[in-house]
């Protein structure tokens, strides 16, 4: 399970519509023999799991806000080799999970939610990145 990202990423990253399709998820120990599961609970182990390594810290392609809220980390693309084609492998795994009906507890930015549904973030969005940012630009608004 230490390599969940890496092998799911080895394993699936060219299934593209395939991923619609019912996968058959299997857990190996330390020792290589299979781990029991039941049914579905597997696959959602296994999703909530992927889901979790990719925005680990340790993964290096989500950065937080001050708040602990999640987006791509601007510094990914030089710090993980192939770091959009893991974008788009933990996007297409964030899809997965929704069309499985699978919530996912991650705490993702509003002004990155904003950016996936295709609406426009303002100046009052700001804050949650750089809340120092915001302060500087509306003394600036407020001199001139």
């Amino acid at each position: 399970r230490a390599s969940t990202l890496a092998d799911s990423f080895a394993a699936l990253r060219g299934a593209g519509s395939g991923l619609k399709m019912p996968l058959r998820v299997q857990f190996f120990n330390e020792q290589g023999l299979e781990e029991a599961g039941i049914g579905e609970g597997v696959m959602k182990e296994y999703l909530v799991e992927l889901i979790r390594a990719a925005c680990a810290p340790s993964a290096r392609l989500f950065a937080a806000t001050s708040d602990g809220e999640l987006y791509p980390s601007p510094a990914a693309r030089h710090a993980v080799v192939d770091s959009a084609a893991l974008f788009e492998f933990a996007g297409a795994m964030f899809a997965k999970a929704l069309y499985e009906g699978i919530l996912l507890d991650v705490p993702l930015a509003p002004f990155f939610l904003a950016i996936v549904l295709g609406t426009t973030n303002t100046v009052n969005d700001l804050p949650a990145l750089d809340p120092e940012l915001h302060r500087n630009l509306l003394f600036l608004k407020g001199y001139t």
